[in-house]
């Protein structure tokens, strides 16, 4: 849920940056307005390639976990059910077969 959260900002920041754009490229603004719209831009452009990182980085990290789903003996995938859970790694058996093994949750490297 949070990795939308931050695709939602940075697509809500993309709107406001062409806004901001708009304004700072407006021939009858005067030069001091223009450049707090451009500091406001600057701002704003940053705060969006932040949060559209931490949504690829959410998104990778949720792709780590789902490439483990897949059961070694039978070779389904997502059938699984929880057998433990122990702090960032999971035992899981398959539904299928019930073969167990562990899905670890990625590092923050």
């Amino acid at each position: 849920m949070e990795s939308h959260l931050h695709l939602v900002t940075a697509l809500l920041l993309t709107v406001a940056v062409m806004a901001l754009v708009e304004l700072v490229f407006d021939q009858s603004t005067p030069g001091f307005t223009r450049i707090g719209w451009l500091a406001l831009l600057s701002g704003a452009v940053l705060i969006a390639v932040k949060a559209l990182r931490n949504y690829f980085f959410f998104m990778m990290c949720a792709e780590q976990v789902a490439n483990q789903a897949v059961c070694g003996r039978c070779g389904v995938y997502g059938r699984l059910r929880l057998v433990r859970e122990k702090g960032q790694q999971c035992d899981v058996a398959c539904k299928r077969c019930a073969f167990e093994w562990s899905i670890r949750e990625p590092r923050d490297d």
